[in-house]
């Protein structure tokens, strides 16, 4: 479950930050989390796990700079508009948060933070500063979890993009005797 110090909208909502979609797909639409506090920081983004999990890492996806026409980020995907430039990560130990990791200078639209193995609940990335200083933007957190957890939340996510495929049956010719 995902929560933030505010949503600019229904059609900006934390949810967004943990449903698969790293790319960004349908911003402004429900598919990227954008706070509601214009040109005032710091703005936070949290992911409540189920239970206590252990994370070695963190990858925050920035929006991308043709948000009309996103692509899956590689590592090397840059922005210059949108994106997230300094963040801090952080994990709850039980009473307060502890950072795992500061960023800043970023300018990369998948950013990953390594840290040292830790167990919590829940993580929470602090944006201190965004390139074109107004809202901070998100289009999604990987938690670091287990590939078994990625898989399930890309297919439940790819689940619903999927166009329906058609199921037309093919055309069966009769032998040449029954003619």
């Amino acid at each position: 479950m995902a929560s933030a110090s505010s949503s600019y909208s229904g059609f900006y909502p934390a949810s967004a930050v943990n449903n698969g979609d790293r790319a960004g797909l349908n911003n402004g639409a429900g598919g990227v989390w954008k706070d509601a506090t214009v040109q005032s920081f710091p703005d936070w983004v949290q992911i409540d796990f189920s239970g206590a999990k252990t994370i070695d890492h963190v990858i925050v996806y920035s929006v991308q700079d043709n948000d009309s026409n996103p692509v899956e980020p590689s590592d090397t995907l840059t922005f210059t508009q949108r994106g997230i430039t300094a963040f801090e990560v952080q994990s709850w130990n039980g009473a307060a948060w502890v950072s795992l990791g500061t960023v800043s200078g970023n300018n990369l639209v998948k950013r990953n933070v390594a840290f040292s193995a830790t167990t919590t609940s829940r993580i929470r990335v602090l944006i201190n500063a965004v390139s074109n200083g107004r809202y901070s933007l998100v289009a999604e957190i990987d938690g670091g979890l287990d590939d078994r957890w990625r898989r399930t939340i890309r297919r439940r996510h790819h689940r619903r993009q999927r166009p329906q495929r058609s199921r037309a049956r093919p055309i069966r010719r009769q032998p040449s005797g029954l003619r």
